[in-house]
């Protein structure tokens, strides 16, 4: 972004920054669950929950590893499809990229985690603290397929010039971590330019 915003490649089309998002990510913790979850929880995170019957939107629950939370308290990284994507821009005074993402347009998704999260603690005890405030783990999107790139990764308007990281994923990997789909398509488009080098 800083690139097409300072012109060092003027090629770069107007999809750069388009379709950012968190992958529909917010953290939680539910705390006084009756049974220890370790004093040092680690990782990385193996099992995965969803709530299809969830009746906002469907969600998906990863145990998310950190270091002494305390036995009684486990760390739950919600997923789910974000209402509204966003899009980044270079900012010039600050040296930065700046989103226009908004926590009140996300406000349904966040409503979706909340209530599954609730029937976790209705289930098992406990009690919900939401953390949502503290960020994405997953950021999706700026560089994506259709809208900046072509299928195969490459740069509309700048050839030769490919990203086959998450940018290339609209904001969302379909609640669930995005690891193995960016994997995936990285593998994808690999296979692809490299045939094309031969």
């Amino acid at each position: 972004m800083k690139a097409k915003a300072s012109g060092d490649i003027p090629s770069l089309n107007d999809g750069i920054g388009k379709e950012w998002g968190t992958n529909g990510d917010e953290l939680f913790s539910r705390t006084g669950i009756s049974e220890s979850a370790g004093s040092v929880q680690g990782g990385p995170a193996n099992i995965a929950a969803y709530d299809f019957e969830n009746p906002i939107k469907p969600t998906g629950f990863m145990h998310s590893p950190t270091f002494a939370v305390g036995e009684s308290t486990q760390l739950q990284m919600g997923m789910c499809i974000p209402d509204q994507t966003s899009t980044a821009t270079y900012n010039h005074r600050t040296d930065r990229i700046d989103f226009n993402w908004s926590r009140t347009a996300n406000k349904p998704s966040h409503n979706a985690l909340l209530h599954s999260m609730n029937k976790m603690t209705d289930a098992s005890g406990g009690s919900v603290v939401d953390l949502s405030a503290t960020g994405t783990w997953h950021p999706l999107g700026g560089a994506t397929m259709g809208v900046a790139c072509s299928y195969s990764g490459e740069g509309y308007g700048t050839p030769n010039l490919f990203v086959v990281d998450g940018a290339l994923i609209p904001g969302s990997a379909g609640v669930a971590n995005p690891a193995l789909t960016i994997g995936a398509n990285a593998e994808r488009i690999m296979e692809s330019v490299v045939s094309q080098l031969r």
